[in-house]
């Protein structure tokens, strides 16, 4: 009956009865019928009502004319004949995203999830279709969730079909509905927040501060700012507003050419803008039993500056570690006690300066920083990328050997050494060489590479197994 409900499927058989006389013959039993004798005749069990339930007809044919010639008869009703479908579509429509273009609304968007089932591991194709345009998006095989898009809100809503490929008939659909645009006809961006304070360090009372503030719609003109403080602009342009006050604010800026165009902005104060002081805070993990050594970790806190550089003493050399925000706690890993880590952090903030001290830490324990008197007079081992030299040190990372290579002629002697300043390899050669590392382990590493003039090159690298 085309159809995917097999509670319709109808079923027949023909059935031919014969005898030597001819005439004609009856059916008694689960099928009542008759028929002239040699005659096929097409029988309809299907038009039993209680079909679904009744398995098998058994029903006996007798010769019309001769009531004890007769024969009993069982026919069993066929399987349904439905391909069934039971493939189902379910979705799901992610929220509107902006794309961080507000207003701009032609680019606004959303994803779809969908989840496929009943495709009883055969392919199927994903199709959008919109105005009766059908554009393949996905192509799979068997049950699953998967991520669509991303779609653009402004382009409305379509329907998506997903079709069993050998199964063309086999199909489900489900119709999306986009969430529509999410930007607004004004958008608002601040920074660059600044504190000034007034000549006048030691008096925070006194402080003011500003910060940048653009208007963006999608036509231009002009716009006014009430509220706690009042402004005018051009769309686009960047304006510098200044506030003299500790308080939060809070304003409204709206477009001239349409007042119901607004957007609100709320702006906290930074903190008072008086001298700015390095501080640092350190605290060391417990030492754990690794399978050769015990290691530990140090998550250094620093207050003060927007970033910092940190470099580590060890011994007769200063080792770079790098340059750090100090947003995040600045974390060191796979330490080994006994290694006497002193650091050196200074800032790279020209509106706070300072430079402190976290003197042989050690694992288990936590401190302060001291603010450190005088400089070092110790070679820093990361300007190997500024101070020119002809050696050089090739892969980095590296796994299982390294290659040092120097100037022609040239005899060198070459040292590996840990952040502790253990000697760990030494080697002598003469132009270049390579060097295994079967037996260091994972880490950041020296090699002190010294010439037969007494020429020292340094060089940091990490070995990764």
């Amino acid at each position: 009956k085309d159809t995917d409900d097999p509670s319709d499927d109808y079923w027949y058989f023909d059935i031919r009865v014969t005898n030597s006389s001819g005439g004609f013959w009856i059916s008694t039993g689960d099928i009542e019928t008759g028929a002239q004798m040699g005659v096929v005749k097409t029988m309809w069990p299907s038009e039993d009502p209680n079909y679904l339930s009744h398995p098998s007809y058994t029903f006996t044919v007798v010769d019309g004319n001769d009531p004890n010639c007769f024969q009993t008869i069982t026919v069993d009703a066929p399987e349904s004949c439905d391909k069934s479908c039971k493939l189902k579509i379910n979705t799901s429509v992610g929220p509107c995203n902006d794309e961080d273009t507000r207003p701009l609304v032609s680019d606004d968007s959303f994803t779809v999830d969908v989840e496929i089932l009943g495709s009883e591991g055969q392919a199927w194709t994903l199709l959008k279709k919109v105005n009766g345009i059908e554009t393949p998006i996905l192509t799979d095989t068997g049950d699953g969730v998967f991520s669509l898009g991303s779609f653009l809100g402004i382009e409305g809503g379509f329907l998506l079909e997903v079709v069993i490929d050998d199964v063309i008939d086999c199909r489900a659909s489900e119709y999306i509905e986009s969430p529509g645009t999410c930007s607004g006809c004004l958008s608002v961006e601040t920074k660059n927040i600044v504190c000034d304070d007034k000549g006048t360090p030691d008096d925070p009372t006194d402080d003011c501060w500003s910060f940048d503030l653009t208007v963006f719609n999608t036509i231009g003109g002009t716009w006014t700012m009430t509220g706690d403080l009042s402004a005018v602009g051009k769309f686009f342009e960047t304006q510098r507003i200044t506030v003299c006050s500790q308080e939060s604010i809070n304003v409204s800026i709206s477009d001239d050419n349409n007042i119901e165009c607004l957007v609100t902005l709320s702006l906290t104060a930074p903190e008072a803008c008086g001298p700015c002081t390095l501080k640092a805070s350190y605290k060391t993990t417990k030492c754990d039993d690794g399978e050769v050594l015990k290691k530990f970790s140090i998550s250094i806190d620093v207050e003060g500056p927007d970033c910092v550089k940190i470099q580590l003493d060890q011994k007769f050399v200063l080792i770079d570690l790098g340059i750090f925000s100090t947003d995040d706690p600045i974390v060191f890993s796979n330490l080994i006690p006994g290694g006497n880590y002193t650091y050196i952090i200074t800032s790279c903030d020209e509106n706070c300066p300072g430079e402190v001290l976290l003197k042989n830490v050690s694992c288990d324990e936590e401190g302060e920083g001291e603010k450190r008197s005088g400089a070092s007079g110790k070679r820093s081992l990361i300007h190997s990328e500024k101070v020119e030299s002809s050696v050089k040190v090739f892969p980095n990372p590296v796994t299982q050997f390294v290659n040092i290579q120097g100037e022609p002629t040239i005899s060198y002697t070459a040292r590996i050494l840990d952040l502790t300043g253990k000697i760990l390899v030494t080697t002598s050669f003469r132009e270049e060489t390579s060097v295994q590392l079967n037996m260091i382990q994972t880490g950041l590493y020296i090699i002190q590479v010294e010439s037969m003039h007494g020429d020292i090159s340094m060089h940091k690298i990490l070995i990764n197994k």
